[in-house]
């Protein structure tokens, strides 16, 4: 009887211990993380930004991240969130940008920048960013010739 009793201990021990190894841990910092495919002959940058779902005043810019012609780069850009809203700038090679009115937000020209809570940043200007369609923290951004 003890011996079955040991069992069903250790059978139990065992269960709990690897659920909580391979269970995903909900507090770990999950980073957004975006694909982009760049078919393109010309490099091009890209900003981001995001809102948070519960208060519009709680956001951020950030950008450039460069990806060359013809190549594709994986950016882990912002912490993740599944109850926020995230954005995306294109800059091409000309200085055209993909502006919409899906969420404004400040940038630089020319040089890396992060902005939080709407604080205008010196030399910037406020942009229109479009909205990133992502799925569980993960997006793909496919630009083309």
């Amino acid at each position: 009887m003890k011996r079955a009793f040991y069992y069903i201990f250790i059978s139990f021990f065992i269960s709990i211990f690897t659920s909580i190894i391979y269970t995903p841990n909900a507090t770990a910092d999950q980073l957004l993380t975006v694909t982009v495919k760049n078919y393109s002959n010309r490099p091009v940058d890209l900003a981001f930004a995001r809102e948070n779902g519960y208060n519009t005043s709680d956001n951020l810019t950030k950008g450039w991240y460069t990806v060359q012609a013809y190549s594709e780069k994986t950016i882990r850009v912002v912490k993740y969130n599944p109850n926020d809203n995230y954005y995306y700038l294109l800059r091409y090679f000309n200085g055209n940008m993909t502006r919409s009115r899906d969420f404004f937000g400040w940038i630089t020209i020319g040089r890396a920048f992060t902005s939080q809570n709407g604080r205008k940043l010196g030399g910037g200007i406020r942009v229109g960013f479009k909205v990133l369609k992502q799925n569980r923290g993960r997006a793909t951004i496919t630009i083309n010739k």
